[in-house]
């Protein structure tokens, strides 16, 4: 057996297992996550005036592009007619990073409350949303969230359904 023949053998076991370390270490370097909170406003779609109120998310970035994102809205602090929209989704979102830029569209589904105030009656339903939005890095720990966007669909609120939409602004911290 010739040299190069040993070398070509000893390389065939070795350099797959190097190939593997790097290729671990780089799809862990990928995963990263970011909780913040924002303020949001809503067209609450039972009535023309807008509700405002604040909102808390989550994302977990799995990859360069996919990751799991948790969305929460309390739209109950400014209510011109006494009732509130409050709700909870979760779901995937996709992202592309472009420099500091990384615009996104999320899918999810989730759980809607609907609030009397003034007699403190609550509803709950089920809803389907999905959403764009876009995050800048401004530093490398603090994230702002320049917009986002929610389309809300409560199917099974009487007589026909709740559309509501809601924007939010806010800022992140990136772990």
């Amino acid at each position: 057996m010739s040299c190069r023949n040993i070398l070509a053998l000893l390389a065939s076991f070795f350099l797959p297992a190097c190939m593997a370390a790097q290729a671990s270490y780089t799809a862990t370097k990928d995963i990263t996550f970011q909780a913040g909170g924002a303020f949001t406003i809503a067209s609450p779609d039972y009535s023309n005036k807008y509700i405002q109120g604040i909102g808390f998310y989550a994302d977990a970035n799995l990859g360069p592009h996919f990751g799991i994102d948790l969305q929460f809205h309390a739209n109950t602090i400014v209510t011109p007619l006494d009732f509130g929209e409050s709700s909870a989704v979760a779901g995937i979102r996709y992202r592309i990073v472009r420099h500091r830029f990384e615009p996104y569209v999320r899918a999810g589904g989730g759980l809607g409350t609907f609030t009397f105030q003034d007699t403190s009656t609550s509803s709950h339903y089920g809803l389907l949303a999905g959403g764009a939005g876009l995050d800048y890095h401004l530093m490398r720990h603090v994230n702002v969230r320049f917009i986002d966007f929610e389309y809300q669909h409560w199917g099974s609120f009487p007589p026909n359904g709740l559309t509501p939409y809601v924007i939010s602004v806010g800022g992140a911290y990136a772990f």
